[in-house]
């Protein structure tokens, strides 16, 4: 079945460049076809138009991309990245074309470019990874013991666990970061889109965050990770490369 967006929101609470490549080489393994991500569950997007005002961001998109891929989008600001994964989030309309989520409910979560934390807003490192269950608990719902449980883990892989009592708005840059990550896995969405999540990060963070991403793909997870930064290519399995409102550049990278 198909639908003209996805209309589950992305579950982050916080949420409301590469060279161009030429080409997969002879040696690469080809990309997931729309029978693949019916099989192994992913995305399907068909000719994908997106308009924001009177502007073209995206024009005539179609990929296939399956579950337990870590894809990572590069282009030129004004590409398209950040529009697509906002599309894919349901954020935005599309003004033309489909995605289709497989499985249907498949849930999203959005690590978002850093939003600035108002130094006044009483908000632990805790609370706001908590949030990031609240897609299924309801809002401003107790955590269950499993959910403060799976909190912890988290916390500890990204290395925050010693900041949980801290306000969000008095830790660094790439602190925070880490906690948007946290808040997106927390409730192991089947698709993670991260928009440049290592932005404010400095190279400890960045290290971190890159590990989470890998991770929720070996988990299984569909993983979308728009960057500039090249280092993003060693936890890719394909790297695709926008320019001009369209996809220019897929290929397949190592294994990570």
């Amino acid at each position: 079945m198909r639908f003209p967006a996805p209309r589950r929101a992305p579950s982050s609470a916080l949420a409301s460049s590469g060279p161009a490549a030429s080409g997969p080489s002879p040696s690469a393994a080809p990309p997931p076809t729309a029978t693949d991500a019916a099989a192994m569950g992913g995305l399907v997007l068909r000719d994908v138009v997106v308009r924001r005002g009177e502007v073209l961001a995206l024009d005539g998109v179609s990929l296939d991309l399956a579950m337990g891929e870590a894809v990572c989008l590069f282009g030129p600001n004004g590409s398209g990245k950040s529009t697509l994964l906002a599309a894919v989030a349901g954020i935005l309309p599309l003004a033309g074309g489909s995605i289709e989520r497989r499985p249907t409910d498949a849930r999203a979560a959005l690590v978002p470019q850093a939003p600035p934390i108002p130094e006044r807003m009483p908000l632990t490192v805790r609370a706001a990874v908590a949030m990031g269950c609240w897609g299924s608990t309801g809002l401003l719902r107790p955590l269950t013991r499993a959910q403060k449980e799976r909190a912890g883990e988290v916390m500890e892989l990204l290395g925050i666990a010693d900041l949980a009592d801290r306000q969000l708005s008095a830790v660094s840059g790439g602190q925070r970061q880490r906690v948007l990550v946290a808040q997106a896995v927390v409730s192991r969405p089947a698709i993670l889109l991260m928009d440049e999540p290592t932005a404010a990060a400095d190279a400890r963070s960045t290290q971190i965050i890159y590990d989470a991403a890998a991770r929720a793909a070996r988990d299984g997870a569909l993983v979308l990770l728009v960057s500039h930064d090249e280092e993003a290519r060693r936890i890719a399995d394909r790297c695709l490369t926008l320019d001009a409102d369209r996809v220019v550049g897929d290929t397949r990278e190592g294994p990570r």
